[in-house]
């Protein structure tokens, strides 16, 4: 679709500049238009009877190493553009959600977690911590502050298109998280939700800093664990 092939474009030339400041600007362009289609689409869909979208669920894997703590940054990207993300145990993920927003997620979801890796290879590790316990507190550090920089975007955004359109999406918006997760539960009945956890401070601390950089803030969502 158009919307997703400029989005992806907005992230395939925010992936390849060494300037941070564009990359910061490109992906704060590319998750602004990600909200602002999510709402157009949730608009649309309250408005169709028979023809309208449903719920839908992807898998996704998840590659080794600090898949766990990598899993953190899916959920903190799910939550942003209201989809729901649960992991097995056979180390694969699903996310039930609207499929724009699923495949939202998707594409966001590859572009932070390379831009982490990166950061957390180019961050030394403490003389005094070990590498794996620093990249994995890392990685967790990074998703905790990209989570709270996505919430803060995603109502950016919000405002901005309720300003831009004269139209109130409060209800329409409600209705649409109901609708997840009715479908969540009915997909998994039966869930228990975990927490990351890290040992190494100075690692959570140096990727919260990482997330900084990202500065997404400026734009604008029994065997199984549920995330976030």
């Amino acid at each position: 679709s158009d919307w997703m092939r400029r989005i992806q474009g907005l992230i395939a030339k925010a992936e390849s500049t060494d300037q941070p400041a564009e990359a910061e600007a490109l992906l704060a362009k590319a998750q602004t238009l990600m909200t602002k289609h999510a709402i157009d689409e949730a608009m649309l869909n309250a408005s169709r009877h028979a023809d309208r979208e449903s719920v839908s669920s992807q898998i996704v894997p998840i590659d080794a190493p600090y898949a766990s703590a990598k899993s953190t940054l899916l959920a903190a990207i799910a939550q942003a553009n209201n989809v729901k993300a649960i992991g097995h145990r056979n180390g694969n993920y699903t996310l039930v959600g609207f499929p724009s927003d699923i495949t939202a997620t998707e594409v966001m979801f590859a572009s932070l977690s390379l831009h982490a890796t990166r950061e957390m290879l180019a961050t030394p590790v403490p003389y005094y911590d070990t590498p794996r316990a620093f990249r994995h507190a890392f990685i967790i550090g990074f998703a905790g502050r990209i989570s709270r920089r996505l919430k803060e975007a995603a109502e950016r955004a919000q405002r901005e298109y309720e300003d831009e359109s004269g139209a109130s999406t409060a209800i329409v918006l409600a209705n649409k998280n109901r609708e997840v997760e009715d479908a969540f539960s009915e997909m998994f009945p039966r869930t228990r939700q975990r927490s990351a956890s890290t040992s190494s401070r100075s690692g959570g601390i140096s990727g919260g800093a990482a997330a900084d950089r990202a500065n997404l803030a400026r734009s604008v969502g029994g065997g199984q664990r549920a995330l976030g």
